[in-house]
């Protein structure tokens, strides 16, 4: 065997190049790109301002969303799938549920594109006008939703299985895996400060394992922190994410001039960040649909008057 059919069947991720090839390989494929730019930009990250903050949901990114139970991660996630779908219908995601079983799942992913409430499906109590929204949704958008769902995946061995599975199934590589949540994964460790770093240092290596890869998860957040309104990169538990994270993002409550939360509003900070300016953007949030997206800055009542005036409507 020859030293070139050795090099040929070592990972792409662990072949050694000399500076010029890798200036020219990377040379090369950005003139390549610039045939067609759209298809290698950055994914718009749920609305053009917060975009602009955090560089959007590009190639080999990790992204962590963050904030106390209850307080959107979810909503942030299925959001993310709709939105993604929506701006590049091509790319193949993978969603992966540690939290939720699969119909639980599903009745939230169904109310984010359809805007029926989920505690109505959940107690089987939909009208006509509710179930006509849901089959118009099923037919002229969750058809063409590039997706693979996957459950209760904790080992990262499991996990580089399921990613090659499903890229041999739809013939194409994965440029999203979104995760919900991190901390159910398992870790090395004895506790979870010293798991949790070692969980978010592998998330990172799917970057390069699956190269391109994005990787979009949640993370549960210091309680504490939050109470006092502490959005630092501290806020996320146990560490790793400011260390391994390119971008880390905080839903927090929208509060208005008397200090009063707002219903139906969120507030997202950036206190991690590579390529960006940071900073924070308001979205609204609809825990009914498990929504969240970009919005006009005051709220409104009604639902359809709200989603009439988003920035990008899903």
């Amino acid at each position: 065997m020859t030293v070139q059919q050795e090099t040929t069947e070592v990972p792409e991720y662990l072949v050694y190049h000399s500076t010029k090839v890798m200036l020219e390989k990377f040379w090369a494929s950005y003139l390549e790109m610039e045939k067609d730019p759209d298809s290698f930009r950055p994914v718009p990250a749920l609305l053009p301002a917060l975009t602009h903050k955090m560089g959007g949901f590009g190639k080999g990114m990790f992204v962590v969303f963050g904030a106390p139970p209850k307080g959107g991660k979810s909503a942030a996630l299925l959001s993310c799938v709709s939105y993604i779908s929506k701006v590049k219908p091509n790319a193949l995601i993978g969603f992966i549920s540690n939290e939720m079983w699969e119909q639980q799942l599903t009745r939230a992913f169904l109310s984010n594109i359809s805007y029926v409430d989920r505690s109505r499906m959940k107690n089987i109590e939909l009208d006509t006008g509710e179930k006509r929204k849901i089959d118009e949704a099923i037919r002229d958008f969750g058809q063409g939703i590039n997706c693979a769902w996957g459950y209760n995946i904790t080992t990262f061995e499991d996990l580089h299985k399921w990613i090659r599975n499903v890229e041999e199934h739809f013939g194409q590589p994965m440029e999203f895996i979104i995760i919900d949540y991190i901390h159910l994964m398992d870790g090395e460790g004895r506790t979870m400060t010293e798991k949790v770093p070692w969980i978010t240092r592998q998330m990172k290596k799917l970057t390069h394992i699956f190269p391109g890869i994005c990787v979009i998860s949640a993370s549960q957040l210091n309680n504490e922190h939050i109470k006092n309104e502490n959005y630092s990169h501290t806020a996320f538990l146990y560490g790793g994410v400011d260390r391994d994270a390119d971008a880390g993002i905080i839903i927090a409550p929208f509060k208005d001039e008397s200090d009063r939360v707002v219903e139906g509003l969120k507030i997202l900070h950036l206190p991690v960040v590579r390529e960006g300016r940071g900073g924070e953007e308001k979205v609204a949030f609809r825990g009914e649909y498990a929504l969240i997206t970009g919005t006009q800055p005051e709220p409104r009542e009604d639902i359809d008057e709200l989603l009439a005036n988003l920035e990008f409507a899903i």
